[in-house]
């Protein structure tokens, strides 16, 4: 999937019977991620980043669903910046602190080449987590800023890695009524929802700092779980890391 840049240099960086949620909807009982719901930052201590090697740049290629585009049918394809191999690490820095995810790629390569594409690219910086409902889950990712409802401009396969269970840290893609509706929204696990397993693509784990998911700021459950007064990704890059 993966071929060489030779121009380029090294860059560092979810109870049976599941009601899905449809793009634009924001009324629902709380039960599950969806792309349609809208969710102090402290300067004294620089937030560390995910190592990363220090080797020839490549890039990957990224299926995708252009806006409009049949989400049945045949994904598009292009090569996209990414990083060289090895652990994929996320480091997530938020306004309540710092939160480090490791990606599963072997296990959902597209997805994590989506995410990694996204956040290198600066477009999750300063995005709000619009929709977190306590003991479930905390969503952000809408990179057009329009409350949940926004999106990169195009969809994604969903991948769904036989054994993965959306327990507690689980990242996992947002989406809204087709399975491959996802494209730049995902959510955080506060607690397990087996419910969502097959459904929802996850795709990593919080490796450290889970408790600042844990005080990210709750929204209504009566509505949906909105944030009136979200927290934000300050900051979001990925990086192989270094062993």
């Amino acid at each position: 999937m993966f071929t060489k840049n030779r121009t380029a240099l090294a860059i560092a960086v979810t109870l049976a019977g599941i009601a899905l949620l449809t793009l634009g909807a924001c009324a629902g009982d709380g039960t599950e991620p969806s792309t349609s719901a809208k969710m102090e930052i402290d300067t004294t201590k620089p937030a560390p980043e995910a190592p990363a090697t220090e080797e020839t740049a490549v890039t990957a290629t990224l299926k995708y669903f252009p806006t409009g585009a049949s989400l049945d049918g045949t994904p598009s394809t292009k090569e996209v910046p990414y990083l060289p191999a090895g652990k994929k690490l996320a480091t997530l820095e938020t306004s309540k602190g710092t939160v480090v995810l490791e990606l599963w790629e072997e296990k959902a390569p597209n997805t994590v080449v989506n995410f990694t594409h996204l956040a290198n690219s600066g477009r999750y910086d300063g995005v709000e987590f619009h929709r977190v409902i306590a003991g479930f889950m905390a969503q952000t990712g809408d990179v057009e800023h329009k409350g949940g409802y926004g999106g990169p401009g195009y969809s994604i396969p969903a991948e769904f890695a036989p054994g993965l269970s959306h327990t507690e840290g689980v990242l996992s893609m947002a989406r809204s009524q087709h399975k491959n509706s996802g494209g730049s929204q995902f959510f955080i696990m506060l607690d397990a929802a087996p419910q969502l397993d097959g459904q929802y693509a996850a795709f990593g784990k919080v490796v450290s700092g889970m408790e600042v998911i844990h005080n990210i700021q709750k929204g209504d459950r009566a509505r949906n779980g909105t944030v009136d007064d979200p927290d934000t990704i300050v900051k979001l890059r990925v990086a192989t890391a270094t062993e």
